[in-house]
Protein backbone atom coordinates (compact mmCIF):
# COMPACT_ATOMS: atom_id res chain seq x y z
CA UNK A 1 0.00 0.00 0.00
CA UNK A 2 2.81 2.31 0.86
CA UNK A 3 4.06 1.96 -2.60
CA UNK A 4 0.94 3.09 -4.01
CA UNK A 5 0.80 6.03 -1.95
CA UNK A 6 4.39 6.96 -3.39
CA UNK A 7 3.29 6.47 -7.01
CA UNK A 8 0.14 8.54 -6.39
CA UNK A 9 2.15 11.07 -5.04
CA UNK A 10 4.19 11.67 -7.97
CA UNK A 11 2.38 14.03 -10.38
CA UNK A 12 1.76 14.14 -14.11
CA UNK A 13 4.06 16.68 -15.05
CA UNK A 14 7.63 15.66 -14.87
CA UNK A 15 8.74 16.15 -11.08
CA UNK A 16 11.51 14.57 -9.49
CA UNK A 17 10.88 10.80 -8.07
CA UNK A 18 11.56 10.73 -4.42
CA UNK A 19 13.72 8.23 -3.93
CA UNK A 20 15.20 8.42 -7.84
CA UNK A 21 18.09 9.97 -9.08
CA UNK A 22 18.49 13.38 -9.32
CA UNK A 23 17.17 14.26 -12.97
CA UNK A 24 15.07 11.61 -13.07
CA UNK A 25 11.39 12.56 -14.19
CA UNK A 26 7.85 10.66 -12.95
CA UNK A 27 4.80 10.26 -15.21
CA UNK A 28 2.09 8.66 -13.67
CA UNK A 29 -1.39 10.33 -13.56
CA UNK A 30 -2.29 11.60 -9.96
CA UNK A 31 -4.57 9.03 -8.81
CA UNK A 32 -5.25 10.38 -4.99
CA UNK A 33 -8.33 11.69 -5.61
CA UNK A 34 -9.92 8.86 -7.50
CA UNK A 35 -8.15 6.13 -5.45
CA UNK A 36 -9.51 7.43 -2.16
CA UNK A 37 -12.95 7.71 -4.48
CA UNK A 38 -12.99 3.68 -5.11
CA UNK A 39 -11.65 2.82 -1.31
CA UNK A 40 -14.41 4.82 0.18
CA UNK A 41 -17.17 3.84 -2.93
CA UNK A 42 -21.09 2.94 -0.42
CA UNK A 43 -22.19 1.03 -3.49
CA UNK A 44 -21.70 -0.08 -6.85
CA UNK A 45 -22.27 2.98 -9.04
CA UNK A 46 -19.97 5.37 -6.74
CA UNK A 47 -17.11 1.80 -7.17
CA UNK A 48 -17.93 1.86 -10.70
CA UNK A 49 -17.58 5.16 -11.33
CA UNK A 50 -14.25 5.91 -9.52
CA UNK A 51 -12.87 2.84 -11.28
CA UNK A 52 -13.68 4.38 -14.53
CA UNK A 53 -11.91 7.41 -13.88
CA UNK A 54 -8.88 5.97 -12.83
CA UNK A 55 -9.17 4.25 -16.67
CA UNK A 56 -9.22 7.44 -17.65
CA UNK A 57 -6.39 9.40 -16.08
CA UNK A 58 -3.56 6.38 -16.88
CA UNK A 59 -5.48 5.92 -20.71
CA UNK A 60 -4.80 10.45 -20.76
CA UNK A 61 -1.02 9.70 -19.39
CA UNK A 62 -0.62 6.51 -21.36
CA UNK A 63 -1.32 8.89 -24.66
CA UNK A 64 0.51 11.41 -23.81
CA UNK A 65 3.94 9.09 -23.47
CA UNK A 66 6.25 7.89 -25.92
CA UNK A 67 6.23 3.90 -26.89
CA UNK A 68 7.95 1.84 -24.62
CA UNK A 69 7.73 0.05 -21.45
CA UNK A 70 6.57 3.49 -19.06
CA UNK A 71 4.02 3.77 -21.79
CA UNK A 72 3.10 -0.14 -21.83
CA UNK A 73 2.43 -0.33 -18.27
CA UNK A 74 0.20 2.68 -17.97
CA UNK A 75 -1.95 1.36 -20.58
CA UNK A 76 -2.17 -1.96 -19.11
CA UNK A 77 -2.93 -0.38 -15.79
CA UNK A 78 -5.73 1.80 -17.75
CA UNK A 79 -7.06 -1.51 -19.00
CA UNK A 80 -7.33 -3.53 -15.37
CA UNK A 81 -9.32 -0.52 -14.43
CA UNK A 82 -11.89 -0.36 -17.13
CA UNK A 83 -11.92 -4.14 -16.73
CA UNK A 84 -12.63 -3.33 -12.96
CA UNK A 85 -15.60 -0.99 -14.03
CA UNK A 86 -17.13 -3.42 -16.49
CA UNK A 87 -16.75 -6.09 -13.14
CA UNK A 88 -18.78 -3.81 -11.29
CA UNK A 89 -21.46 -3.42 -13.75
CA UNK A 90 -21.82 -6.93 -14.43
CA UNK A 91 -22.12 -7.77 -10.12
CA UNK A 92 -19.39 -9.94 -10.73
CA UNK A 93 -16.72 -9.58 -7.15
CA UNK A 94 -14.29 -12.28 -8.70
CA UNK A 95 -13.39 -10.17 -11.74
CA UNK A 96 -13.52 -7.20 -9.80
CA UNK A 97 -10.77 -8.25 -7.01
CA UNK A 98 -9.04 -9.83 -10.26
CA UNK A 99 -8.65 -6.57 -12.56
CA UNK A 100 -8.24 -4.48 -8.87
CA UNK A 101 -4.80 -6.90 -8.53
CA UNK A 102 -3.98 -6.17 -12.02
CA UNK A 103 -4.68 -2.50 -11.57
CA UNK A 104 -2.06 -2.38 -8.17
CA UNK A 105 0.57 -4.80 -10.40
CA UNK A 106 0.30 -2.34 -13.07
CA UNK A 107 1.65 0.73 -10.78
CA UNK A 108 4.03 -1.33 -9.23
CA UNK A 109 5.51 -2.18 -13.08
CA UNK A 110 4.97 2.06 -13.71
CA UNK A 111 7.17 2.55 -11.10
CA UNK A 112 9.67 -0.11 -12.02
CA UNK A 113 9.66 1.37 -15.36
CA UNK A 114 10.32 4.93 -14.07
CA UNK A 115 13.67 3.94 -12.75
CA UNK A 116 14.71 2.62 -16.02
CA UNK A 117 16.44 -0.35 -17.64
CA UNK A 118 19.83 0.91 -15.96
CA UNK A 119 18.28 0.75 -12.36
CA UNK A 120 17.42 -3.19 -12.76
CA UNK A 121 17.87 -5.41 -9.57
CA UNK A 122 18.67 -8.76 -9.88
CA UNK A 123 17.84 -11.38 -7.44
CA UNK A 124 21.38 -13.33 -8.04
CA UNK A 125 23.29 -12.95 -5.23
CA UNK A 126 26.04 -13.46 -7.75
CA UNK A 127 25.95 -9.94 -9.04
CA UNK A 128 26.55 -8.47 -6.03
CA UNK A 129 30.16 -9.88 -5.77
CA UNK A 130 33.20 -8.44 -7.80
CA UNK A 131 34.22 -10.00 -10.80
CA UNK A 132 37.63 -12.09 -11.20
CA UNK A 133 39.10 -8.79 -13.17
CA UNK A 134 37.72 -5.96 -10.62
CA UNK A 135 40.01 -4.90 -7.12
Amino acid sequence: MLVLAAIAAVGLATNHEPDGPPGSSAVVPQVNSARADLASASNESEREQAASALAEQYDRTARSLEAGRLRTSVQRTADAYRRAAVAVRREDGSDYDDAIADARAGERAIERAQRGAGDSQSDDPSDDEPDENEP
